[in-house]
């Protein structure tokens, strides 16, 4: 799981590095929200989480999904990635995170 965590942080380091939001937090935990996305651009309201199998049980998916929810209607964007876009299709996760951290 280290492993994941680390690819995944290198990938959205690279999406974000021609943005001007910088890196994000990890294991980020919103001061609005009063929840934590697995990284997170507070600034931007961007949050990015990596849903590995240990987030596939019922009262996890539960879980994420009411958080998912109440950071939505504070204006937070929450985008979720696999190991498919960590290891097969890396550009997902550019293309997907690319909007929204860089300025119109």
């Amino acid at each position: 799981m280290a492993s994941i965590a680390r690819s995944a942080a290198r990938r959205a380091n690279y999406a974000s590095s021609s943005s001007t939001a910088g890196s994000p937090t990890p294991n980020h935990s919103s001061r609005s929200a009063t929840s934590a996305s697995t990284w997170g651009y507070e600034e931007l309201k961007v949050g990015i989480e990596y849903d590995g199998s240990s987030r596939l049980t019922r009262d996890r998916i539960r879980h994420d999904r009411h958080r998912g929810n109440r950071l939505a209607t504070q204006g937070w964007h929450m985008r979720h990635f696999t190991d498919a876009d960590l290891y097969r299709h890396p550009a997902r996760i550019l293309t997907t995170l690319r909007p929204l951290l860089t300025p119109p």
